[in-house]
């Protein structure tokens, strides 16, 4: 659902996020009371988080040829220092969460503070049963029948942070009628799966477990690491997906499923095609690349149990695709795993599905990809 929104979304950006302008002269002249662990920023490119003397400001911020927005809010460790009036500020003590991205559920269920949400974009949508059934023991209100905030809906939740995209909806209105402070979340304008998953230490500061959020990054980046190290790379080459309106929507070589694929040792068939957006692909011509490809890598939602038969029966051409005769399509049922929120958070959980699913590793029990029989 919410890529979906993502991809049309972006290009909507409106002029309401020209860069955020905010006081760099406040000043830094007694000790800390509040001790907040030390994040390494690695990977991630769209934040940053400058510890100062009295207080840590958290910056989310456009890079590349992305529309330019820029946000800041501010976390006060002095509690004898004030910050400025116009400046947006985390109260660890008053927190209540609204997003507009089921993602961050993802990321707030790892750091155990479902708690803190009171609203949410596409409740519908949540397929984490644990994430699902706390949101409707705490009563969390549905911000979104379609892709439009709700704005009614996001006032009488009333929460003290709104946790949005850079788009599609006026942040400054937000604060002027109602002072709910918000704060621009984009973590799916990361170039590397890694940087995407580094987001998690953004939440750790938002909602005070920072330890929990440094601890859990670095577990999943070691294992990451260590499998794609141990990945045997090979000319084995593949393509993704399924056919829409008889065009084929392949990622661009630079997205972040190809670098995971890649990163499991096989070859991307467009990867010498240009460009950052999805390439468009006729059904003739992904059927004569089919019959060479060695892999075929569907993300895809379909009934349970469905299998290399049922893939056939949809279209007869599948039959002549080296993949098919090899038994060597890998499929993702979106429909059963939460491939698009909770594998943000196990990049190291895909990749070893992957390794799995290509003959690369033994003795793992895959989650997101299964060899399709």
């Amino acid at each position: 659902m919410k890529t979906k929104v993502l991809i049309s979304g972006w290009l909507l950006i409106g002029l309401f996020f020209g860069c955020i302008e905010h006081d760099k002269n406040l000043p830094e002249n007694s000790a800390n009371d509040l001790q907040i662990s030390p994040i390494q920023i690695k990977y991630a490119k769209g934040f940053e988080i400058n510890f100062r003397e009295q207080y840590i400001e958290l910056i989310s911020k456009s890079f590349g040829e992305n529309q330019p927005f820029r946000d800041s809010i501010y976390l006060v460790t002095n509690a004898q220092y004030k910050l400025p009036e116009n400046l947006k500020q985390i109260d660890y003590q008053e927190i209540r969460l609204a997003c507009q991205s089921t993602t961050h559920l993802s990321f707030i269920q790892q750091l155990e503070s479902l708690n803190s949400v009171c609203a949410v974009c596409g409740l519908n949508y949540v397929m984490n049963a644990e994430i699902s059934s706390k949101l409707s023991e705490q009563k969390a209100v549905e911000l979104c029948q379609s892709e439009n905030v709700e704005k009614e809906a996001l006032y009488a939740a009333n929460p003290s942070l709104f946790l949005m995209y850079p788009f599609g909806i006026e942040e400054n209105k937000i604060k002027e009628e109602k002072g709910i402070q918000t704060f621009l979340i984009a973590e799916y304008l990361e170039e590397s799966i890694l940087g995407r998953l580094e987001w998690i230490k953004l939440f750790g500061l938002l909602l005070n477990k920072v330890d929990e959020a440094n601890a859990y990054f670095k577990m999943a980046e070691d294992l990451y690491l260590t499998s794609k190290r141990e990945t045997n790379l090979n000319e084995q080459r593949f393509i993704l997906n399924l056919p829409y309106n008889d065009l084929w929507h392949m990622p661009a070589a630079n997205s972040l499923i190809v670098q995971l694929i890649q990163d499991a040792g096989l070859s991307y068939f467009y990867s010498s095609e240009k460009g950052t957006e999805n390439q468009l692909h006729s059904n003739e011509e992904v059927w004569n690349d089919g019959v060479l490809a060695d892999y075929w890598i569907i993300m895809a939602s379909r009934p349970k149990d469905f299998d290399l038969e049922d893939l056939i029966n949809e279209q007869s051409v599948y039959a002549t695709f080296k993949s098919v005769k090899d038994k060597k399509v890998i499929f993702c049922n979106t429909a059963e795993v939460d491939y698009f929120c909770e594998g943000v958070l196990e990049p190291h959980v895909m990749l070893k599905d992957l390794l799995f699913a290509s003959g690369q590793m033994e003795g793992h029990s895959p989650k997101y990809f299964f060899l399709l029989k």
